[in-house]
C-alpha cells in the first residue's frame, strides 16, 4: 500500500477536527484532546474523512493507533470508501467486549457484515482496507478477517467513534493507495484468515 496522507494529531485541540478533516454529518465530528482524537459528540456515531484534495482511490486503506484506557460502554473504529452522505464501509472495534464488525452503511443505517472476535489492546495497529470487492481487516499487520461486498466503490478513509468517551482515541492515523505494502509488518501466516460472504445481515 502507498500512504497518500497521514496526520500524528500532534497540535492544539480541534472541535470537531479542522481541514483537511472533513465532518460529514453535522453533530457527529470527531474532535481532537490532548494530542489524541475521540467522538465530539454523546450517543452518536462521529465520523471524520480525510480529504487534503487527495482524489482517493477506490482501493484504499484507513489506518491508526488505538489509545487506552478504553471505555467498556462504547466503541471505536476506522472508515474507507465513505462519502459526505454517510454512505461507506465502517469497522466498528469494542476493546472490552471483543468485537470487530465490519458494516456497510447507507445514509447513515448500519447494516453488519461480519462478526469476528478480537483481543485488542492499547497501541494495536489496526488498519481497514478495499481492493475491489475485497474488504479486510488487519491487526499488527495480521489478517483478522476478510469478506467481500459489492455496495460501494468511492470515497474516503478517515476515523468512526460512537460516543465521545475519553477512552475511544485514536493516533497515528494514515490512508493511503492500496497498492504497495505498508510500513506495518505483516504477517499473514501467523493467524489462519476468515472469509466472509454477504448473508444474512442485521441492523444495528
Amino acid at each position: 500500500m502507498a500512504q497518500l496522507a497521514s496526520d500524528n494529531f500532534n497540535r492544539a485541540n480541534e472541535n470537531p477536527l479542522a481541514a483537511p478533516w472533513v465532518i460529514p454529518q453535522v453533530g457527529q465530528g470527531i474532535q481532537l484532546v490532548s494530542n489524541q482524537t475521540q467522538g465530539a459528540n454523546a450517543s452518536q456515531d462521529n465520523v471524520a474523512i480525510y480529504d487534503g484534495g487527495i482524489a482517493w482511490p477506490d482501493d484504499q486503506y484507513s489506518q491508526a493507533t488505538m489509545v487506552g484506557p478504553f471505555d467498556g460502554a462504547n466503541t471505536q473504529g476506522l472508515v474507507i470508501r465513505w462519502n459526505n452522505t454517510s454512505n461507506g464501509y465502517a469497522l466498528v472495534l469494542g476493546p472490552t467486549s471483543g468485537d470487530a464488525v465490519v458494516y456497510i452503511v447507507t445514509n447513515g443505517g448500519y447494516v453488519a457484515l461480519s462478526l469476528p472476535s478480537v483481543a485488542l489492546v492499547a497501541n494495536d495497529v489496526m488498519t481497514f482496507e478495499a481492493r475491489g470487492d475485497l474488504l479486510t481487516v488487519r491487526q499488527n499487520g495480521q489478517i483478522l478477517t476478510s469478506l467481500t461486498d459489492t455496495g460501494w466503490r468511492h470515497g474516503s478513509p478517515g476515523l468512526h467513534t460512537f460516543n465521545n468517551a475519553a477512552g475511544l482515541a485514536w493516533d497515528n492515523w494514515s490512508g493511503g493507495d492500496y497498492a504497495r505494502t505498508p510500513g506495518v509488518v505483516i504477517h499473514e501466516t501467523a493467524r489462519p484468515q476468515k472469509s466472509y460472504s454477504v448473508g444474512k445481515a442485521h441492523v444495528r
